[in-house]
């Protein structure tokens, strides 16, 4: 890499990292512990990607959001501690050009700081890819249970909460006082709670059939059929929660002017 003048630092970001040099040593404390976290995460994401499908201890659709987000937050890392160990280099490389002892003793540690972030950036890079594969396992997962739509389970539940709960109460019967505010607001909240998991999942199941699809010389044409299938029903669950979720807020907001 070559040599940067000593104009492409500020005098702030200078001062900046002069300060991280004279706090060296929790500097370090800090990278020790994110490479035990990377490594955690690395032992979590192994265990999950080689357990039996008949051993899992979450359904696909939980360790599918889990590994999304988890890759998502790892090449945020990822980009952090590259940047982070540009500007090192870029610092050291200018205290390089200045005369002095000091400068020296400064660019030499801003180098060997900069190494440590690079080898958690590696971590990091490696715990995303580790998160990606496991996504694609769940994918799998799920496309091969597609008959069982299991995913559903809990909207069946859902919806038949609100028709046992909301519908008496509608319609003026003897129940409707069992509809408390409390249990109306609860019940709101799982609607928007299941309403945005289940568009999440519709994405994430379309996002991998896309991504599968992609693939050069793709030859698994019957997992992307049966992932785009399953997005569907994902989105048609969605679609299902909306239409019982007004009748819910109606309700609490007639009970709350009743009050």
């Amino acid at each position: 890499m070559a040599v940067l003048p000593s104009h492409c630092v500020d005098e702030e970001e200078l001062a900046s990292l002069k300060s991280l040099v004279e706090t060296q040593s929790e500097a370090d404390d800090d990278m020790i512990g994110m490479e035990e976290d990377f490594r955690a995460l690395l032992r979590k994401t192994a265990e999950l990607e080689g357990a039996e499908a008949e051993a899992e201890a979450h359904s696909p659709s939980d360790e599918l959001a889990w590994a999304e987000s988890l890759e998502g937050a790892a090449r945020e890392a990822a980009e952090s501690l590259a940047d982070e160990a540009e500007a090192l280099r870029r610092g050291a490389a200018a205290l390089a050009l200045r005369p002095g002892e000091d400068a020296i003793t400064v660019a030499a540690a801003l180098r060997r700081r900069a190494a440590l972030v690079d080898a958690r950036r590696a971590e990091a890079e490696e715990v995303a890819a580790a998160a990606h594969r496991l996504q694609e396992k769940n994918l799998r997962s799920l496309a091969a249970r597609e008959e069982e739509e299991a995913h559903l389970d809990d909207l069946s539940w859902l919806l038949g909460l609100v028709a046992g709960t909301v519908g008496p109460s509608l319609r003026g019967g003897a129940s409707s006082c069992l509809a408390a505010p409390q249990e109306l607001d609860e019940l709101e909240r799982a609607c928007a709670a299941t309403e945005e998991r289940m568009a999440w999942l519709a994405g994430s199941l379309g996002r991998g059939a896309a991504a599968f699809a992609a693939r050069p010389g793709c030859e698994e044409e019957a997992l992307v059929g049966a992932l785009r299938r399953q997005a569907e029903h994902a989105d048609g669950a969605r679609a299902a929660v909306v239409e019982p979720a007004a009748p819910v807020r109606r309700l609490r907001d007639r009970g709350r002017q009743d009050v």
